[in-house]
């Protein structure tokens, strides 16, 4: 009798004939608010000489302390995300990877998350998300185990939690920009005053909100993301200035969101932060660029505010000014060049030099307006609108608006 042989062939898969890539989580703060931020530091490296990739899906898993499981911020546990285009991830040979990107807002956001108490959290990577909760996962790629606890608010953090606590559902509505301002009102002292800056019509009273919130806590979590947010705005305040003719304010704006763009492309550790900061940058206003718009490209002679400092008499005012005209061109005091209210001789240039000329001078004044008319132009100095000059003068020409 002939035997009938059935010959079974065991399909590999890659990763078992390479050791698979190592997903790396890092949570800062490893503790936090509910409600409140948590940056997510993620790598992948290769764990041997070969490069390898990944599933370009990833969830959020966790554990609470009872054992209890659940994907974070998803309603439906059969749903992965995507994040970013394209099915996997290249991970080359032992050059680690930044997937920060992978981090969701939906995940800290999800309503079981904001129960005070300890979690264990690992991102789940693969292409089976029927498997995540599964005891194994086929074809999944796990991270490393984090813990994380959610604290209990307290004093003013307990009253501000209870003005964003979603009536029904008990967790925290950021979404709500009248819920963000009451709270900046209400309760300025209170961790989730930081994260609660209100967002206003008008464009100067937002910079300086911007401003307050980042003398107020300049060492916060999201003090990267703030300083950003300020730099957008003043290159909007940079436009609108240009559009305006208002070169002062234009230089001043422009010299300042260089400065701050420039800094974050470089230092920021947050990766997104630094990339947009770097695309950012590339649009940005160059000196020359405001003295085109501004002037049309004429040949004339422009005055600008640089700067004020508050006196115990009144004010000084720091005034700069462009020559286009291409040549050196003298002004002597009078009708053509002078400063109000009198004397209209206050030291001011009367020889103007080819180009641009910063800090060419200062003026002390009584009160908190100035004038200076010169060539037909008329630029004002005013104490509580004109940009603060910097702590120390001797790097404000560092922060001008260059690209490079």
């Amino acid at each position: 009798m002939s035997r009938i042989v059935f010959l079974f062939f065991l399909c590999v898969p890659f990763s078992s004939l390479h050791a698979a890539p190592v997903i790396r989580l890092e949570l800062k703060p490893a503790e936090q608010l509910p409600g409140l931020p948590v940056k997510f530091e993620i790598t992948a490296e290769s764990s041997d000489a070969t490069s390898a990739s990944i599933p370009n899906r990833v969830s959020l898993l966790v554990t609470r302390p009872n054992g209890q499981r659940f994907l974070a911020g998803v309603e439906d546990e059969r749903v992965m995300f995507a994040a970013r285009e394209g099915d996997r991830i290249e991970v080359p040979a032992r050059k680690p990877v930044d997937l920060t990107f992978w981090y969701r807002a939906p995940w800290l956001a999800d309503c079981r998350l904001q129960q005070p108490g300890q979690y264990t959290f690992q991102l789940i990577a693969g292409t089976n998300p029927a498997a995540v909760l599964s005891s194994d996962g086929d074809g999944l790629l796990r991270s490393n185990e984090a813990q994380f606890r959610v604290l209990k608010p307290e004093g003013e953090d307990e009253k501000a939690f209870a003005i964003l606590k979603h009536p029904s559902q008990g967790c925290a509505r950021w979404y709500s920009p009248s819920l963000s301002a009451e709270i900046w009102e209400k309760y300025p002292d209170s961790t989730y005053a930081m994260y609660a800056l209100p967002t206003v019509a008008d464009l100067n009273e937002q910079i300086a909100l911007i401003r307050q919130s980042l003398q107020r806590w300049p060492d916060s979590p999201v003090s990267e993301t703030v300083r950003r947010d300020l730099a957008f705005e003043l290159v909007r305040l940079t436009d609108r200035s240009v559009d305006d003719h208002d070169l002062a304010t234009a230089l001043a704006a422009g010299r300042e969101s260089v400065a701050i763009l420039t800094d974050l492309s470089r230092r920021a550790n947050d990766p997104m932060v630094r990339k947009e900061a770097a695309d950012a940058l590339e649009n940005a206003y160059t000196e020359q660029d405001v003295l085109d718009e501004v002037s049309g490209k004429r040949n004339i002679l422009i005055p600008f505010v640089e700067c004020v400092e508050p006196t115990a008499a009144g004010m000084r005012a720091w005034f700069g000014v462009a020559n286009q005209t291409g040549q050196p061109k003298s002004i002597a005091v009078g009708p053509g060049n002078k400063m109000t209210p009198a004397p209209h001789d206050r030291g001011q240039l009367t020889n103007f030099p080819s180009g641009i000329k910063h800090l060419a001078f200062s003026v002390d004044a009584a009160g908190p307006v100035l004038d200076w008319h010169l060539d037909g132009t008329n630029v004002q100095a005013m104490l509580h609108k004109s940009f603060q000059c910097p702590p120390n003068l001797d790097d404000y020409l560092k922060d001008l608006p260059r690209k490079d």
